[in-house]
């Protein structure tokens, strides 16, 4: 019955620490998000590995403006991520644009991965957006992450920073993706934009 407890306890508190990320739009750091999603995250995330293979994935839209009346597939917008070991192509498809996104990445050293990103509207070049990436491992319970954009026209450019802290793992390696929190600040023509505080929980492996 703890157990029970405490796997309740566990899932409420990620929900409450992961709203603030949920309000931004996103749910990834550019410090953990290495899995599917790395090339539109943070490219460099790519060198880990954990992004290999095909992923599909959904569009949904909220059937109204607070989402109190929840939220439905929207079948015409979808995502295709296609990784490999060192590189990723993504087709995304939604009502405005088909976009295109190619990724890089690798490792200068065990701990020090760098990667880079193009993403392409339509393949429209003019609209075009080009992303930089650093993702720092010093210890496997510790990810430091960035990423620079540029949009085409090099007059708009923005900034995240991103940590990523695994407590479990201090104390044992086996429950080190338990629990991760993470913290990122984002900033655009140099402001700097609201915090987004996460928490990700991977209950069982895998």
């Amino acid at each position: 019955m703890n157990r029970i407890h405490f796997i309740f306890v566990f899932l409420a508190l990620a929900l409450l620490v992961a709203a603030p990320a949920v309000s931004q739009g996103t749910n990834y750091s550019v410090a953990t998000a290495d899995d599917f999603v790395a090339p539109l995250i943070n490219p460099a995330a790519l060198a880990v590995g954990n992004a290999r293979g095909f992923a599909f994935a959904l569009d949904y839209e909220s059937l109204s403006a607070d989402r109190s009346d929840g939220i439905s597939a929207d079948l015409e917008g979808f995502s295709l991520f296609l990784s490999g070991r060192v590189g990723s192509y993504v087709f995304q498809r939604s009502d405005d644009a088909d976009v295109h996104t190619v990724a890089l990445a690798g490792a200068i050293t065990p701990n020090i991965l760098l990667g880079g990103g193009l993403r392409l509207p339509d393949l429209d070049w003019s609209e075009g957006r080009y992303t930089a990436g650093l993702l720092l491992r010093p210890a496997n319970q510790f990810s430091i992450g960035g990423t620079a954009r540029c949009e085409a026209d090099g007059e708009t450019w923005s900034y995240r920073v991103g940590l990523g802290v695994r407590p479990l793992g201090m104390l044992d390696p086996r429950l080190e993706n338990r629990l991760t929190f993470t913290a990122d600040l984002p900033f655009s023509d140099g402001e700097l934009l609201h915090p987004v505080l996460g928490l990700e929980t991977e209950l069982v492996n895998g």
